[in-house]
């Protein structure tokens, strides 16, 4: 990424000062961390956008390519090894976005607040906004979890339940919104910020956005809060435009990770992916994948169903050269996948505001409109406009049906075109929504499918774990298996907050369907 020099630097003070609470290391020394100076505020602030995103290959790897990515099946898994992709979740998988932001995204943060919360009020707001941007995915991900205690620099650390971090979250959130609302024409961090380069108007509208994300996230467990928050939101100003849109840069000398996985052949197309693209002709179809190696399938895409097992994966038609893999513009070898990675963008709020109408919220908008405008927006940011899209969003074409040796029926016989049936509408909406946030964001695909259970897409056809249906998904990551050892009375106190074991099938809070 953009200097690049401060994340090594950022780095060496993550090991030397600690920072917050780090379940592995820091949580060992109670004493005082030495103060740091304000010219390395930036470095930290930097730092924590990548780790906090998942942003290096190995951790993008276990927390969402051999996880969420195949939970909302953006891909399917053709390697044995793998057997996530059958609701089997090693805890070195389960683990990994737990221990990076307690570890590297949160310590390095902590010290940017810190520092920033007397001298420099706009910048203190936007690490703010960063802070509820990277654990409210954690919370998403796991339920209970330490936060208002975070960073004591105690052995044990209280966990905080979901509904109370939330309700942490909202507070902080708004109080950031305060004062960017009246600093916009500002900068905070200026080339240091890795998103928006400290512009603040922008750093407001996603504050906003992200606001009514988790408004959104909440209608069914408190739906009063979330109509007003999502309202408050909408007047505010969301992401209205694809020049909005949230994305972490890259450069050759730090990379965003799909180069690699794809290189490690863990990017093959869904048969659920290969169902919608192909059956709309969906211009970004393209963009997303391409055609398989094997000439014998040259002139067609092609995807596998999700969960099959070792025999299944070893059949010549599921062979990794008949199968589409990711596209160039994300995993082109030379130029080592420089291609930023999507944290959030306008395609998403517009598509939360069309759910929010249905619901009867005041979202500034028709639902028929709003569902078009984030269609369109979703497009602009692969760099696809005009005629093109108007056709896409008034065509009435189907998913396809892969067949193949399952057999694959069409994953669903609903166009584009919006229909006027409420029912069908937030199933659209779901699969706009799915393919708006598709290469980079299937943590937060992962959240809403376990709300909304939608999309519908194909039954798994296998799971290896007998609670977990193959038409289901699992309601959550499980807990570091340290947390047992190194934060036990807290741990098993946090197992209260959330309701139940600490397994795959217990649900998050906010997840009442």
């Amino acid at each position: 990424m953009k200097n690049i020099k401060y994340l090594f630097l950022a780095l060496f003070l993550s090991i030397t000062l600690g920072g917050c609470s780090d379940f592995e290391d820091i949580n060992k020394n109670d004493t005082k961390l030495p103060e740091l100076s304000m010219s390395h505020v930036g470095a930290a602030f930097a730092y924590s956008q990548y780790w906090g995103m998942f942003v290096d290959r190995y951790e993008f790897e276990l927390v969402s390519s051999v996880m969420s990515n195949l939970y909302v099946q953006y891909f399917a898994n053709v390697t044995p090894s793998f057997q996530s992709d059958r609701f089997a979740a090693p805890d070195k998988f389960s683990r990994r976005a737990w221990a990076t932001y307690y570890q590297k995204a949160l310590p390095q943060l902590c010290i940017v607040l810190d520092m920033t919360k007397d001298e420099m009020p706009v910048a203190h707001a936007v690490a703010s906004v960063w802070k509820v941007q990277i654990s409210h995915r954690i919370a998403d991900l796991y339920g209970a979890m330490p936060y208002s205690e975070a960073n004591n620099a105690q052995v044990s650390v209280k966990y905080d339940s979901q509904e109370d971090v939330y309700n942490q979250m909202f507070a902080e959130l708004d109080e950031a919104i305060a004062v960017l609302s009246e600093h916009k024409s500002e900068n905070a961090f200026g080339s240091d910020d890795q998103i928006f380069a400290g512009n603040v108007s922008k750093w407001y509208k996603f504050a906003n956005s992200l606001k009514l994300r988790m408004a959104m996230r909440i209608s069914d467990v408190d739906p009063a809060s979330a109509k007003r928050y999502a309202e408050e939101a909408v007047a505010a100003g969301v992401m209205e435009d694809a020049a909005d849109d949230a994305f972490i840069i890259a450069t050759p000398s730090s990379t965003t990770p799909y180069g690699w996985l794809s290189a490690w052949g863990e990017t093959y197309m869904s048969a659920s992916m290969e169902s919608i693209l192909v059956g709309y002709d969906d211009p970004r179809l393209p963009v997303f994948f391409e055609k398989p190696q094997d000439a014998a399938y040259a002139g067609q895409y092609r995807g596998a169903r999700n969960g099959m097992n070792p025999t299944e994966m070893g059949m010549a038609e599921h062979a990794k050269n008949t199968l589409s893999l990711l596209g160039a513009r994300f995993s082109d070898s030379d130029s080592k996948n420089t291609e930023p990675l999507m944290v959030m963008n306008a395609a998403e709020s517009y598509f939360l505001r069309a759910e929010g109408t249905i619901k009867g919220w005041n979202m500034n908008g028709a639902a028929e409109s709003l569902y078009n405008k984030g269609i369109e927006c979703a497009m602009v940011t692969w760099g696809i406009s005009g005629s093109v899209v108007a056709e896409y969003i008034g065509s009435d074409k189907l998913p396809m049906a892969p067949g193949g040796y399952f057999n694959s029926p069409a994953v669903n016989q609903l166009p584009v075109k919006l229909s006027s049936v409420e029912s069908e509408q937030l199933e659209q909406i779901a699969i706009q929504k799915w393919l708006a946030l598709f290469p980079y964001n299937s943590v937060e695909m992962y959240a809403d499918m376990r709300r909304t259970n939608r999309p519908h897409l194909y039954d798994r056809i296998h799971t290896d774990d007998e609670e977990v249906a193959v038409n289901e998904i699992p309601a959550r990551y499980l807990y570091p298996e340290d947390e047992n050892t190194k934060n036990k009375a807290e741990y098993e106190k946090g197992l209260k907050l959330l309701g139940g074991e600490d397994k795959i099938t217990t649900h998050v809070w906010w997840d009442v369907k």
